[in-house]
């Protein structure tokens, strides 16, 4: 090997020595734990946070206006009204076999169909 290609290979064994060596024998003495306790409430961020939060909720105004309007006025209602309707099966899932019935195609469904196999398209 090259003189350059030993002093650079030797430079990063030794920089690696030493990042080893920093992080495993030279570091903090008592790391702190995964939690930590606070004596107040407020310097934990939770309740003074959620006050201001709730404070600042209060003082929200909307203007509703607008409900007067002559524009709201002129909208015009589409809903429909749905009817109660006879309930479907208990499992729409399960085959139709199962509770006894039958399935029953749409007489143009079949219609087309057969007419399309038999003219060969």
């Amino acid at each position: 090997m090259s003189k350059l290609i030993k002093i650079i290979v030797g430079i990063v064994v030794l920089g690696a020595l030493i990042y080893f060596g920093v992080s495993f024998l030279g570091g903090e003495k008592n790391p702190p734990g995964p939690l930590t306790v606070t004596s107040n409430a407020e310097e934990a961020g939770t309740g003074g946070e959620v006050l201001a939060t709730l404070t600042a909720l209060n003082t929200v105004s909307f203007n509703v206006d607008f409900f007067a309007d002559k524009a709201f006025e002129s909208l015009a209602d589409f809903s429909v009204v749905l009817s109660p309707g006879e309930a479907g099966r208990e499992n729409p899932f399960s085959p139709a076999s199962s509770f006894g019935g039958s399935i029953i195609l749409p007489s143009s469904s079949l219609t087309s169909t057969t007419s399309n196999s038999r003219s060969g398209r």
